[in-house]
Order: structure tokens, then C-alpha cells, then sequence
């Protein structure tokens, strides 16, 4: 997967094994997000690479997503598309982030789509389905999924409008950790953007806003960037967050690590820890919508930009007793 000048013969060895029926489901899935990794470098390395081949690979990663029938298959697949990070894939990632009705798969997709790009995140369809997500305009989405698209939209740069609109869903009575989550995310951004610096204080002069019931801190959500170390001609700075369910329960955090230099930024890795069906064992309130999801705890690792097999504590309340 980290290769850094794969060759004709390494893809096509990849290849053959993604297309052969491997029994232990944690190594076919390795395969599947090495192969996609080894196609993102692969297209990269100049004009002596296969876009033919690149192609097939593209297509046969795509059919095996359509032949899925469960979210753990379709996320997989989705996976390995993240690490190839081919534009062409994008109305598929799109429309599995959109319709999806599970936060797995659809986070999936989200996350896939982070990858394709400045100028691909900017593309019109990509940002009005980011808005249909985060605002939910079509279906209920996970509050993580809703996360992710909020990511992608202040990525593309976002209006004054389109603040005031993010501004007004973290106003929610019902659901005061995550209105903490966006604040403190907003908040974060502003510090380093002077142009959304700018936008957010013209959102906070409306006293819809600007007042004790909506700004008074009621969750105990968090996000916040800090320097990591700053050389001559290199800076690192981490980026920090825990996200907590409607009731108070951890359901996602972590830590990015980024190195950026005058010309460019480089991910260098991001670790997470994520939760989701907690409640139902801890006798809580369950948010609308998922109380059909089994309790499952787990990590997820992404280095150089290149997402690794997230690893499961346990999936289920007998899986949690035997872990």
C-alpha cells in the first residue's frame, strides 16, 4: 500500500488476488484497499503507467460493489475506491452518501469523496449533495456522516449564506452535543480563516444567534487545532476532536496530524476511535432512527493519506461480554 513506485507487474499481482475468492474476510479486505492505494500511486508515477489497466482495476472494484448485499461488503468496497481516489468514481460515491441508509456506508462514501480533491469537491453536484446531507433535506443522516459533510463543505469554501444556514442547525434543544460539536468546529475554523472569521462574525450580529440559550456551552463535544512543531521550512500542527452522542456517550474521536510546507500539506496520519449503539446498553436515551444499531466499538487508522482496515473491539452485546 505505501509503496512509492509500484510497478505494471505489483498491480496486476494485486489484481489477481482482489478477483480470487480469499476466505478470511480482514485479509480480503487488506487486499482490496492495498489494490486501490497501489492504483492511486501507480497513476501518479508519470507516463510510463497503464491507464487501461487502471481502468479495469476501477471497473472490477466498482462490480464488486454492486454485487454487494450488506453495508460491511458495500463499506469495504467503498473503501478501497477511497485509496484509489479516481474521480470518475465519484457519481457512485455520491449516490451511496446520499441514498445509503446506513451511517457506515455512507460515512464511507463521505470520507471517499474527501479524497478526490480541491477542484472535484468544488464540482456544484458534490457541494449541493454535502448541503442535502448536513441539513438533511432528503432523509435522516448520523450525526457523524453529517460531520464529515460539513468538513466538505467549509473545504469548498462556503457563502454568507450558507454559514447563517450551518449556523442555525447547531441550535437544536434536543440535541445539545452536537450543536457543541459544530460550534466548537466553527469556532476552530475561525481561528485559522480569516475569511470565515469574518463570515461567522457577520452570522453572530443576529440576535437569533448571538444569545444566552444558544452560545451558553451545554455539551461536552470538543474540536480544537494546535501547533505540533514549526521548522525552518516545515510546520506540523494536530487537529483534536470528540464527538459525543445525544446522550452524552462517546461516538467518535480522535487525532490528525498534518505537515505543510510553503508550496503544499501532507496528511501524515489520522487515528480514531469510534463507538455507535451504546445507549441500548447503558439504558439512554437512543437518537431517532438508530435503534436497530448493534453496539459496536473500534479504531480506525489512516497513514499518508492511505485508510487501513479499521479494527473492531466487538460488535454486539455478546461480542462486548467475550472481548
Amino acid at each position: 500500500a505505501f509503496s512509492t513506485h509500484p510497478g505494471e507487474h505489483l498491480l496486476k499481482g494485486f489484481w489477481e488476488l482482489y478477483q480470487k475468492d480469499v476466505p478470511n474476510e480482514k485479509l480480503r479486505e487488506s487486499i482490496g484497499e492495498g489494490l486501490g492505494a497501489l492504483v492511486n500511486t501507480y497513476g501518479k508515477i508519470g507516463e510510463n503507467k497503464n491507464p487501461k489497466l487502471i481502468q479495469d482495476i476501477i471497473a472490477s472494484i466498482l462490480a464488486k460493489l454492486e454485487a454487494c448485499t450488506d453495508a460491511a461488503c458495500q463499506a469495504q468496497s467503498i473503501r478501497a475506491l477511497s485509496n484509489a481516489g479516481s474521480p470518475e468514481t465519484i457519481p457512485v460515491l455520491l449516490k451511496h452518501a446520499e441514498e445509503s441508509k446506513d451511517a457506515v456506508v455512507s460515512e464511507a462514501a463521505v470520507k471517499a469523496l474527501q479524497r478526490m480533491g480541491s477542484d472535484n469537491i468544488k464540482r456544484q453536484e458534490v457541494r449541493e449533495t454535502m448541503k442535502h446531507m448536513f441539513h438533511q433535506k432528503k432523509q435522516g443522516y448520523d450525526t457523524a456522516v453529517r460531520s464529515k459533510a460539513f468538513s466538505m463543505l467549509f473545504e469548498s469554501g462556503v457563502s454568507q449564506e450558507e454559514m447563517s444556514e450551518i449556523m442555525q442547525e447547531s441550535t437544536d434543544p434536543w440535541n445539545t452535543e452536537y450543536d457543541s460539536y459544530i460550534q466548537a468546529r466553527l469556532d476552530n475554523l475561525a481561528q485559522r480563516d480569516d475569511d470565515i472569521k469574518m463570515k461567522l462574525k457577520n452570522t453572530m450580529k443576529s440576535v437569533n444567534f448571538s444569545n444566552y440559550d444558544v452560545m451558553a456551552p451545554k455539551g461536552k463535544s470538543l474540536a480544537f487545532t494546535s501547533p505540533l512543531a514549526n521548522l525552518k521550512d516545515l510546520t506540523a500542527e494536530y487537529y483534536m476532536y470528540v464527538e459525543n452522542s445525544k446522550a452524552g456517550i462517546l461516538k467518535r474521536s480522535g487525532m490528525d496530524v498534518t505537515a505543510k510546507s510553503p508550496v503544499q500539506s501532507m496528511p501524515l496520519y489520522s487515528f480514531g476511535i469510534f463507538a455507535a449503539g451504546l445507549e441500548n446498553l447503558l439504558g439512554e436515551e437512543v437518537e431517532a432512527g438508530q435503534e436497530d444499531v448493534e453496539a459496536t466499538a473500534g479504531i480506525s487508522l489512516d497513514l499518508l493519506g492511505v485508510s487501513l482496515r479499521p479494527i473492531s473491539f466487538f460488535t454486539g452485546q455478546s461480542g462486548l461480554m467475550s472481548a
